[in-house]
């Protein structure tokens, strides 16, 4: 991506979502609670400088890694 990124989730449950990003080094860059609804309007990245990161998306007892790179 170039400027910034949102989070699609499909799910039943009502339950929060935690979103939390590292860069590669393992720093805590974003760390934020929001309801499955208010996901999809949740930008993130737009302030973060180039590179490669890992964004772990978690409800419940589910988790979800993906790596994106900003460009």
């Amino acid at each position: 991506y170039t400027s910034y990124f949102t989070v699609s989730l499909e799910t039943p449950s009502a339950s929060m979502v935690y979103v939390r990003v590292f860069d590669m080094t393992g720093k805590l860059i974003e760390d934020r609670e929001v309801a499955p609804s208010q996901l999809e309007e949740l930008q993130l990245g737009s302030q973060w400088a180039s590179g490669v990161y890992n964004v772990i998306v978690n409800q419940g007892t589910k988790v979800k890694t993906l790596q994106v790179i900003k460009q």
